[in-house]
C-alpha cells in the first residue's frame, strides 16, 4: 500500500494538550517504498538490521564498528521527496510490521495552536532494528503558529541495530 494522506484546509486549528493529529505508521507498508530497510553484514559477516529511509538516510551510513570504521551507505538507499513541499510517505522496514509514517498537510488561513501532537512517525523496530522511516508533515499558516506541543515526522526507534531515516 502507498499509505494514508490527511489533508486539512481550515481557518483556524487548535490541537489541545491531550489532542492528536496523527499519521503514525500510515506510510509505506513493510518491505514497500523507495528506501526499504534491510540486512547488512559487516566485515566479520555479522548481520545487522537496517532501518528504512526517507528524508534522511537510514542510520547505516553513520554506524561505526568496534574499529570506528564507518560502513558505506548501502546501494539503493537514498533520501527522497521534496524538502519544500513534503508529501511523501516514509518507507517501510524489512519485517516486524514496521510501516513508515504517513502524510499530514495542514493549510490554515488563520492561526494554528499546537499544544498536543501533530505526527507522522514510523514504526519502531523490534529486536532487529528494521524500523520504518518518518513520513511528512507540511503546515502552511497565514497567521501565527503557536503552542508548546510536538510536531514530528520521526523515524521509528531501533533497539539494537541501525535506525531508520527521519521524515520531513
Amino acid at each position: 500500500r502507498n499509505g494514508a494522506k490527511l489533508i486539512v484546509r481550515a481557518k483556524n486549528i487548535l490541537v489541545e494538550k491531550s489532542g492528536k493529529i496523527t499519521a503514525n505508521e500510515k506510510g509505506f507498508a513493510v518491505t514497500k517504498g523507495p528506501a526499504v530497510g534491510g540486512d547488512h553484514k559487516d566485515a566479520n559477516q555479522t548481520s545487522y538490521g537496517v532501518g528504512a529511509g526517507h528524508a534522511g538516510l537510514h542510520n547505516h551510513s553513520l554506524y561505526k564498528s568496534a574499529t570506528t570504521r564507518p560502513y558505506p551507505v548501502l546501494t539503493g538507499y537514498r533520501a527522497y521527496g521534496s524538502m519544500f513541499e513534503p508529501m511523501t510517505h516514509g518507507s517501510g522496514g524489512k519485517q516486524e510490521s514496521c510501516a513508515g509514517g504517513g502524510v499530514i498537510r495542514l493549510v490554515v488561513t488563520g492561526d494554528i495552536t499546537v499544544d498536543g501532537t501533530v505526527s507522522a512517525n514510523g514504526t519502531s523496530g523490534g529486536s532487529y532494528g528494521y524500523s520504518g522511516a518518518g513520513g511528512s508533515v507540511w503546515i502552511t499558516v497565514t497567521g501565527a503558529l503557536r503552542g508548546a506541543g510536538v510536531i514530528s515526522a520521526s523515524a521509528g526507534k531501533s533497539k539494537h541495530d541501525m535506525a531508520a531515516g527521519g521524515g520531513r
